[in-house]
């Protein structure tokens, strides 16, 4: 078994989300910041359902692996899928797919009870926080009342993300910032769009794959995307 010891340097805080959705932490799993525009706002990545990070950018504008004494640069990476218990004695190891179809999964079997409602013991997120709830009854689509849009003026382009206490469908007051923290492709587990693109993991499960609030240079939000679960994402966790 692992273990990630997080210190954020402040204690994160809580941030009440609008419709009574939920109270989420101000800042993504792993960062020490909540302050747009610092790199270390942007925190780690998780492929969905496994309990250990992953580097993301150590930029808030380009794909630059962050500095680790763990690894190099050149994050480990295996052909998937594996199984629940090799990931587990390989935390550091990033399981990607053996072909480029986006409903391959780091793991067989697939597994759709290691990120739950209920917090499970895989759940990366510190003591009485969860991952958070996705879909189309999750805290982001509660909190906006709203599917898919598109802004321009959402997107903040000096600082790469969007405050979603401003924009023009918020999510609650204060600002509540969303780094565009990029991902780790699923087929070869490369880091990218970062500045572009935010992907933020919930426990939901859809069908192989699973939900996700997507947010986009252009503007656009989606809180209830769907993506691969072998991709590398942030992590915004949930009061329980």
């Amino acid at each position: 078994w692992s273990w990630h010891i997080w210190l954020a340097g402040e204690q994160p805080q809580g941030q009440a989300y609008n419709n009574g959705a939920g109270t989420m932490m101000d800042r993504n799993l792993g960062a020490t910041s909540a302050e747009k525009g610092d790199p270390g706002a942007l925190g780690l990545l998780y492929q969905w359902g496994r309990k250990d990070p992953f580097l993301g950018s150590r930029e808030i504008g380009s794909a630059t692996t962050a500095n680790s004494y763990i690894v190099s640069s050149s994050w480990p990476k295996v052909t998937g899928p594996k199984t629940l218990e090799e990931s587990i004695a390989n935390p550091t190891t990033l399981y990607v797919t053996a072909s480029n179809n986006d409903d391959d999964d780091w793991i067989s079997p697939k597994n759709n009870s290691l990120w739950k409602s209920t917090k499970t013991m895989y759940d990366p997120c510190p003591a009485g926080w969860r991952v958070p709830d996705g879909g189309d009854s999750g805290v982001w689509y509660k909190a906006f009342s709203s599917a898919s849009w598109t802004t321009a003026n959402n997107w903040d382009g000096t600082y790469k993300g969007m405050d979603f206490g401003r924009t023009d469908k918020p999510l609650g007051s204060g600002m509540i910032w969303y780094p565009a923290a990029g991902y780790r492709y699923y087929y070869n587990g490369d880091l990218n769009s970062v500045g572009n693109y935010g992907f933020y993991w919930s426990c939901t499960e859809d069908n192989a794959y699973a939900r996700d609030l997507f947010i986009a240079y252009n503007g656009t939000v989606n809180p209830f995307n769907s993506q691969s679960r072998a991709e590398g994402y942030p992590v915004r966790c949930l009061s329980e």
